[in-house]
């Protein structure tokens, strides 16, 4: 295959990446806002509340991998264009070994601490019965683990530029999920019935991945291939990526408690709803990441630096003019949308607003550099660096708002702190692609005139 033919190829697979993350993201919206009125009419505010206990505390038990599923994928992917094919049936072997023995173990300790006490207590739930809490608990976390277990398979797929047909079969549970939450309430099934439907769509997904990866890669399975030499490297880089959850509550919920305690809840609903709208567009900023991520793992597999160079540039360029259009968007209708969205009942703070529109672009550009690091297991430093920010940005902003309590505050408190994370992000990334800032905003130059004519010239051939 050619080399104009290869790049065609990695930027169709980015396209169809992008594509079905956007897929996904419309379930999310589907899931997060459009489910919820069906819940609090049929079930109830109390009802509705245990379920959302339930969930968030199953949920919790998604980091028991520590980040070694995203870095088993990653290595597998490197380590398959490399045809080092032997290596990649030990990466897969020792994570389904790993999370059938982890998800075991805690589905029975969770067994056997619902038999003895149970999880109403526990999580002072208020409508379900010991029973139906237990009953729901132990499902929703056998859940956890199975897609888990399922997720190991989106190595093979982003190893062989599949990356859009693993997402969608992701997505295509999580519609099922919530399809069948939709019916189940429409219905007024009872909730033990509701849950064991609820878990069959991911057991089916694991018997269609099994078969349908075995298009591209049928692993070998044997005691020899159990290698926990190659598992212990590879858990450095996994706790690593286990910061960046760590960190993201720390920013999230930390917050939270911070603006509670120095300027009342009214202040805090100010503050959560707009950080809500912004944190959205941040989302569909995240969906380019999500899509050049494994076409990255797979350049540096090839050791082809010229086209991870060249995708991270133009990631970049695209990222910068989408974060300003949605600037410029929301600076001239961001106000009446957002009192649209609240009902004219909270508050907005304009300079606060705003303020948070210039954060949202220096995270982007961080999230968007930091993405090759992460495709390539070269994130550790990263990752303890970022956890170090969020720390210092969480206590700096206490303090400011005690000594200034107001909204705006906010913003200028992050705002140092992110431009330093954003120059440490790009010097990293410069150093693995062999650049240093000079080369890396001549080739932003080059790229972002190549991207222009051909934005310009696209029109034109369709026209002849």
């Amino acid at each position: 295959m050619s080399k104009s033919k290869i790049v065609n190829s990695t930027y169709k697979s980015i396209a169809k990446n992008y594509l079905a993350s956007g897929f996904g993201l419309g379930i999310t919206f589907l899931n997060q806002i459009a489910m919820v009125p069906l819940f609090i009419l049929f079930w109830g505010v109390e009802q509705y509340a245990d379920w959302i206990l339930i969930t968030a505390f199953s949920s919790f038990f998604t980091m028991t991998d520590v980040g070694l599923n995203s870095v088993t994928q990653n290595e597998f992917v490197i380590k398959y264009h490399r045809q080092e094919y032997d290596i990649c049936s030990k990466l897969l072997l020792n994570m389904f070994l790993l999370i059938a023995a982890v998800g075991f173990a805690i589905v029975c300790m969770a067994v056997i601490f619902s038999c003895f006490f149970g999880f109403d207590r526990l999580l002072n739930v208020s409508v379900f019965s010991g029973f139906q809490t237990s009953y729901v608990f132990v499902a929703l976390l056998l859940q956890v683990f199975m897609k888990m277990y399922g997720g190991v398979y989106n190595g093979i797929y982003r190893a062989v530029s599949q990356t859009a047909r693993c997402i969608m079969i992701e997505n295509i549970v999580r519609f099922c999920e919530i399809l069948i939450l939709f019916v189940g309430i429409w219905l007024k099934l009872p909730i033990i019935l509701i849950i064991s439907v609820y878990v069959i769509p991911v057991m089916g997904s694991i018997v269609f991945r099994h078969f349908d990866s075995r298009k591209w890669f049928r692993p070998r399975f044997s005691t020899r291939h159990f290698d926990f030499p190659l598992l212990k490297s590879l858990l450095k880089p996994a706790f690593a990526f286990l910061a960046l959850p760590v960190g993201n509550a720390i920013s999230n919920q930390g917050m939270i408690f911070v603006v509670h305690a120095v300027l009342g809840p009214v202040l805090l609903v100010a503050f959560t709803t707009t950080r809500t709208l912004v944190n959205f567009l941040r989302a569909v900023m995240g969906m380019l990441a999500a899509s050049i991520w494994p076409e990255l793992s797979a350049a540096y597999g090839k050791h082809d630096m010229k086209t991870m160079s060249t995708i991270y540039h133009r990631s970049f360029i695209i990222t910068i003019a989408s974060c300003l259009l949605c600037i410029l968007f929301l600076a001239v209708f961001g106000k009446p949308i957002y009192l649209a969205w609240t009902h004219y009942e909270v508050l907005f703070n304009a300079p606060f607003f705003y303020g948070m529109l210039v954060i949202l672009l220096l995270l982007c550009l961080w999230s968007i550099a930091s993405v090759v690091l992460s495709a390539v297991n070269k994130h550790i430093n990263f990752s303890m660096v970022f956890l170090l920010v969020v720390v210092f940005e969480t206590a700096i902003t206490y303090v400011c708002l005690r000594i200034y309590p107001d909204l705006f505050i906010i913003p200028l408190a992050l705002l140092i702190p992110e431009v330093l994370l954003l120059v440490y992000v790009l010097k990293k990334t410069n150093e693995l692609l062999n650049n240093n800032f000079s080369t890396f905003f001549h080739q932003l130059g080059i790229e972002s005139v190549f991207l222009m004519k051909r934005l310009v010239h696209i029109p034109l051939k369709k026209n002849k």
